[in-house]
C-alpha cells in the first residue's frame, strides 16, 4: 500500500498515519476527532494495543476504513481505521520556526497570566509528544517579555 507505514512494531517513530479502532459512530472517512484518552476498563481488552496508539489531546482524521468490526464494552462496536494526525497551531521561538524542520517541542516558560497566546505557547495537545515537524510558519512575529515568537503549524510525531 503506497504511503502507508508499518504500524505493527512497538516503535511509534514519526508515523503520520496510525491503524487503530474507532467507534462505529466516528467510522466515516473524513471524520475528525480529538483523542481524549481511554477508560481503565479498556486495559483488560485484548485489543487495547490498537486503541492505545493514539496520544491524548491530539486531533486525528479518519482517512481509511477497513471492513473489520469488533465488539466493545465502551462503544458497543468499533471498526478498524487508519487515522492521520492533524496539524496544530502553536507558538515557536523565532529561531526554531523553520518550515520542514523536526524538533523537540520547545516548551515556552511564561509567567504572564493574562497573555492571549498562553495556550499556543504551552498547548495541552502536545503534552504526550516528544517531537514535532514544522509544516508552516506564519509571517507575523509576537514579542513577548521572554522571547520573539512566531505562529506555526506543526505535526505531532508519534
Amino acid at each position: 500500500m503506497e504511503g502507508s507505514r508499518d504500524t505493527s512494531k512497538g516503535d511509534r517513530g514519526d508515523r503520520l498515519e496510525v491503524v487503530t479502532l474507532v467507534p462505529t459512530a466516528l467510522a466515516k472517512k473524513g471524520t475528525s476527532f480529538t483523542f481524549m484518552g481511554l477508560p481503565k476498563e479498556c486495559k483488560k481488552c485484548r485489543l487495547y494495543f490498537l486503541c492505545s496508539r493514539l496520544i491524548r489531546g491530539v486531533p486525528y482524521k479518519v482517512v481509511k476504513l477497513r471492513k473489520v468490526k469488533h465488539p466493545c464494552k465502551i462503544h458497543d462496536e468499533v471498526q478498524v481505521a487508519i487515522v492521520r494526525i492533524m496539524p496544530l497551531k502553536v507558538m515557536l521561538p523565532s529561531n526554531a520556526a523553520i518550515p520542514g524542520i523536526t524538533l523537540r517541542y520547545p516548551w515556552i516558560v511564561c509567567k504572564e497570566k493574562t497573555c492571549p497566546h498562553k495556550e499556543l505557547c504551552r498547548p495541552k495537545s502536545l503534552r504526550g509528544v516528544n517531537k514535532v515537524k514544522v509544516i508552516k510558519v506564519f509571517p507575523s512575529t509576537f514579542k513577548c517579555r521572554y522571547k520573539e515568537l512566531r505562529l506555526a503549524l506543526v505535526l505531532p510525531l508519534l
